[in-house]
């Protein structure tokens, strides 16, 4: 029996908990893959292949990329359905006794990427969980974690039924169970679609404040998504929104094949939206309303007296061109709150990001620290609503109020010891004080 080194000991003790992912381990200034990750990741990545003395009489199969640009290669091997386990150095070399200590801190799937050059602005990444209920019927979960949306339904139709409903909503990853797994394994395949395994639910203490709004019989679905995702990003869930429930009969239902067919979100000859009913009526400022309008195009209201209220509101909004416009013009300040809350949530946005708020930073000149700070950013807000409440903090003036904020914090933790039950109010202040600004 070959004796590794203790280095690729860890490795090896690592890999096999992520055997069905990319072992991204982290090297001094380089993700290092080796065996047949290395192998492979060298063919699809087109990186040279290389070798190494691990221990063994002989050397084994390497190749690698540099940290600092290993966003692009992650982005290339999920969009081809691969996931991407990132194994970082937790200790400081220098004090380590022995081998450096690694850890996996983020497992990347094709339904859990968050940003990139892949991901669109307006266009939602969702990842499904099913459970069957009968022959006919699955328990059906799904959300997107860059925005935190969480939505389920029950699918009729069986299994044709489910695959129709992942296809429609371009679901690249569901979770099931490894019963399900065997049942599902070659449609899905065929069709491009990752199967993952989840045979835990959350817990329910945990997953409570996620249930408020569904059936029981749902319960179970979303608990083993919640799961899932909670297994796997390692992060912060703050943001994730309780799961709504939708009934069927409340949408017309539109199979795969005919959306394709009438050209409702695809091109069928160039694969892209140009002349499609999307690219017609897509007038949208905000990424977020993108995603809002791409979501009512694949699921059209059936309820009429839900057709006559969105109606109401459209005609009241071409009748007032005044207010429109003003509406339009307020919306193009709006960020993308949703994804901002998710990379928030998962520490992606650095303290002194001027991405965040360009705008304010650089006519101000602010720093924006105080961002980290808190982690369910959107999660807590509702959109436009912030605008609104920013007009009024704007006859203030955004740094009174900031600062005002902030003594509030203070006096509060002195009392309470604890920030806890106030942070909504503080992050209401602090945003609609940023957001003011820009109308000063």
């Amino acid at each position: 029996m070959t004796t590794y080194t203790p280095m690729m000991q860890q490795y090896l003790s690592i890999k096999a908990e992520y055997e069905d992912a990319f072992l991204f381990f982290r090297l001094g200034d380089f993700y290092e893959m080796f065996f047949e990750d290395a192998i492979n990741a060298s063919q699809i990545l087109e990186i040279t292949l290389t070798g190494r003395d691990a221990g063994g009489d002989e050397r084994i199969p390497m190749c690698g990329v540099p940290y600092h640009s290993a966003q692009s290669y992650i982005e290339t091997l999920v969009s081809k359905g691969y996931k991407v386990a990132i194994c970082e150095q937790v200790e400081d070399p220098k004090e380590a006794k022995g081998v450096v200590k690694r850890e996996v801190i983020h497992l990347i799937t094709p339904g859990t990427i968050i940003e990139g050059k892949s991901v669109d602005n307006k266009s939602n990444i969702f990842i499904g969980c099913a459970e069957r209920i009968s022959e006919k019927e699955f328990a059906f979960a799904y959300l997107d974690v860059s925005t935190g949306e969480a939505n389920s339904t029950i699918i009729e139709g069986g299994v044709q039924g489910l695959f129709q409903q992942l296809q429609a909503y371009h679901i690249r990853e569901l979770v099931v169970t490894e019963e399900l797994k065997i049942l599902l394994q070659e449609q899905a395949t065929n069709l491009g679609i990752v199967l993952s395994i989840e045979n835990e639910e959350m817990d329910d203490v945990a997953a409570q404040k996620y249930l408020v709004n569904l059936p029981k019989k749902l319960n179970g679905v979303a608990k083993y998504l919640l799961q899932y995702i909670e297994r796997t990003q390692m992060r912060s869930l703050s943001h994730i929104q309780p799961f709504t429930y939708t009934e069927t009969k409340q949408y017309l239902r539109i199979d795969a094949n005919s959306k394709r067919n009438l050209e409702l979100l695809q091109s069928i000859r160039g694969k892209d939206q140009k002349g499609t009913l999307l690219w017609l009526l897509d007038e949208t400022v905000t990424a977020m309303g993108g995603r809002k309008l791409k979501q009512w195009l694949h699921q059209p209201l059936a309820n009429r007296t839900s057709i006559e209220k969105r109606l109401n509101i459209v005609t009241d909004l071409l009748n007032d061109f005044f207010l429109r416009d003003e509406l339009r013009e307020l919306l193009k300040s709006v960020y993308d709150l949703e994804r901002l809350s998710g990379r928030v949530a998962f520490g992606n946005v650095g303290g002194n990001n001027n991405t965040v708020f360009p705008a304010i930073a650089e006519a101000r000149g602010w720093n924006v620290n105080i961002l980290n700070v808190f982690s369910g950013i959107a999660a807590m807000l509702e959109g436009v609503g912030v605008l609104v409440f920013s007009r009024i903090i704007k006859k203030v003036g955004p740094r009174i109020m900031i600062g005002a904020a902030l003594i509030v914090t203070a006096v509060l933790m002195v009392i309470f010891g604890s920030t806890t039950n106030i942070t909504i109010f503080i992050i209401v202040v602090l945003l609609a004080g940023f957001l003011g600004a820009i109308y000063d």
